[in-house]
């Protein structure tokens, strides 16, 4: 074990017990520990409220939409902590039911101490954030924007507003089409030309995350 962790153990008065690689593995489900597991109290998921929302003229929260997969959750919890957003939510039906060891590590710890909330369904959030004049931006790619006939804006030429909600959605299923009815702008990544013909159509989840809230974050309040 690393000599700065056991030195922090010391002085913290955490026990420590020595483990075979087959107990490290059994107590982290194999998920990757790197030789050290840890007894914690779970990460809080908490309930969003005008209160800790609050009055702030630069903010940003983002809507997750079904996205459950904890390596793409960890990663969008990184970006968001690197470029100043608020928290992320997830409706309680659609989202994991507890935060995990494995969206901590691959949000490289950022999840430890990142606001992360619940609400019942969009439609709570909506009513909730809408009042206090947030916008909702909702993403698309551009083949299903062709395809249902939706009016969009590249991320290039978007504006996104100081206090915004940024809708992210499921990366086969999209979002939901009744969430995009509630959005005030929808936005499109466009690809590059030169591997159209690719299966390559649209981008890792995450990445569009870090994207969009670039594009949030440079725009001055």
């Amino acid at each position: 074990m690393n000599t700065d962790i056991k030195e922090i153990c010391a002085q913290r008065s955490i026990s420590i017990k020595s483990s075979t690689t087959k107990q490290l593995d059994n107590l982290a489900e194999y998920q990757l520990h790197n030789g050290i597991c840890a007894d914690v109290s779970p990460l809080p998921i908490e309930s969003l409220s005008t209160e800790i929302v609050g009055s702030s003229q630069k903010a940003a929260y983002l809507y997750l939409d079904g996205i459950l997969d904890p390596g793409n959750i960890g990663a969008i919890v990184r970006s968001a902590t690197f470029f100043g957003a608020n928290g992320i939510v997830w409706a309680a039906s659609k989202g994991p039911k507890r935060l995990t060891s494995s969206m901590s590590k691959a949000s490289s710890g950022a999840l430890e101490h990142f606001p992360v909330f619940c609400v019942e369904s969009i439609t709570e959030m909506y009513e909730l954030l809408r009042p206090l004049q947030f916008s909702f931006i909702g993403t698309v790619d551009e083949e299903a924007a062709a395809r249902k006939g939706i009016q969009t804006q590249t991320l290039a030429n978007c504006k996104i507003s100081p206090r915004s909600v940024i809708i992210m959605g499921h990366e086969q299923k999209g979002i939901a089409d009744e969430y995009l009815k509630l959005c005030d702008t929808l936005v499109t990544i466009p690809r590059s030309d030169k591997y159209r013909s690719s299966s390559v159509a649209s981008l890792n989840v995450s990445v569009a995350t870090g994207l969009l809230l670039h594009q949030w974050s440079s725009r001055d309040s």
